[in-house]
């Protein structure tokens, strides 16, 4: 049943309409009596939950799913609910225990022989490693889910695409960061994914402060409140809050706060061409 509420998710939540589409989940939930499908209808809700950054009641739907089975003849929805709190722990920063539940999705995944399914959970385990800095497993595991899904569509991987970004800034390297950017805003422009965009903006802001364009992290910083006021999707990730801030405070102390808040500002009316544009004109 998952399987449904992906092309659904795919438009609610990629395309900036979370607040509808949990709102609709929360209806399908309602039911009396409930749906047959409420496992399905209460990870597709914690799903939406997660991209508006309301993490606990992520968690408190997730958890009603799991409750509801675990068995070898669990639904699909099973592995997906282990992934998706997964998700919602490590962007609390709770690593350990996200560590395990994306295990545990992976076995669950490998049953099911889904390839997608398999690329994510491998994906959720790599974000985890480069939170804790585990950099060449974080490295290993992404080369490993991009193999995985590169027959799956492109949405796929763009938490590859982000990770790898995260994954250059921590090691020093600005241009290669900005390569992994652009190669997400692209595919992010055609897909019209504004959930996968505010993510990218966060290993772009640190790569342009690698650069010494402070400008231009406000800009971006700017872009990215522009889009989480227009659609409510909202960037959790605990592990890079520290390139975040250092971002925000470098290009705020070297612009001042007039300079500063000016090219915020002024990055609210961004687009991704644009974006695009500034990332070919400023790469090594």
């Amino acid at each position: 049943m998952i399987g449904i509420a992906y092309p659904l998710f795919l438009f609610w939540g990629v395309r900036g309409f979370g607040p509808e589409g949990l709102d609709w989940y929360e209806r399908a939930l309602a039911l009396d009596p409930p749906s047959p499908a409420a496992e399905c209808a209460l990870v597709a809700a914690a799903t939406m939950c997660y991209t508006l950054g309301q993490m606990d009641r992520a968690r408190e739907r997730c958890m009603r799913a799991l409750a509801r089975g675990g068995s070898g003849d669990s639904g699909d929805w099973f592995s997906q609910a282990l992934l998706m709190l997964g998700h919602v722990e490590h962007a609390q920063g709770n690593d350990e225990a996200a560590r395990e539940l994306f295990d545990r999705s992976l076995v669950e995944s490998r049953r099911l022989g889904s390839d997608w399914r398999i690329g994510n959970a491998l994906s959720g385990l790599a974000w985890v490693a480069l939170a804790v800095g585990e950099l060449e497993e974080a490295e290993r595991l992404l080369d490993e889910a991009d193999n995985i899904l590169r027959g799956t569509g492109p949405w796929f991987l763009l938490l590859v695409l982000y990770l790898r970004a995260v994954l250059a800034v921590r090691r020093g390297n600005p241009d290669e960061a900005l390569g992994f950017v652009r190669a997400s805003l692209v595919q992010i422009r055609d897909l019209h994914d504004k959930f996968a965009f505010v993510f990218a903006l966060v290993p772009l802001g640190s790569a342009a402060v690698l650069k010494g364009d402070h400008a231009w992290a406000a800009r971006i910083l700017g872009a990215g409140d522009a889009v989480t006021e227009q659609t409510g999707a909202t960037a959790t990730d605990a592990s890079v809050a520290d390139l975040r801030n250092a971002a925000e405070q470098e290009a705020c102390v070297h612009l001042g706060p007039d300079r500063w808040a000016r090219a915020r500002a002024a990055g609210r009316a961004a687009s991704i061409d644009s974006l695009i544009h500034d990332i070919d004109s400023r790469r090594g």
